[in-house]
């Protein structure tokens, strides 16, 4: 898991260029829009395939698939009660979509 608090950690850390490409653009867009800094309130989380267990304590908000060039990811939030949220991405199976689709509220 690789917890991503800040656009220069994203901009940093290892992942395919078009998923960080992406990330960075939202969260430059998050931080204009809301005048903040994203560390302040949300943080992104990158999950491997093995480490869907972390999802499992969690209500999550929505999914969506994003398809990029690499390979598809599943996309999903977990809001916490505290004003801080978690945009969470993990590659892409059917079993990991069926975990998520059962975690949304």
């Amino acid at each position: 898991m690789q917890k991503l608090r800040s656009i220069a950690t994203i901009s940093n850390a290892a992942m395919p260029s078009d998923l960080k490409s992406y990330l960075v653009q939202k969260m430059e867009n998050i931080e204009k829009t809301y005048h903040c800094d994203m560390g302040d309130i949300l943080s992104v989380i990158l999950l491997e395939k093995q480490e869907e267990s972390y999802l499992l304590d969690k209500g999550l908000e929505f999914y969506e698939i994003l398809s990029f060039s690499h390979a598809d990811w599943i996309h999903t939030v977990w809001a916490s009660s505290d004003g801080y949220s978690e945009d969470i991405y993990i590659p892409f199976s059917t079993e990991t979509k069926e975990l998520v689709e059962r975690r949304c509220c």
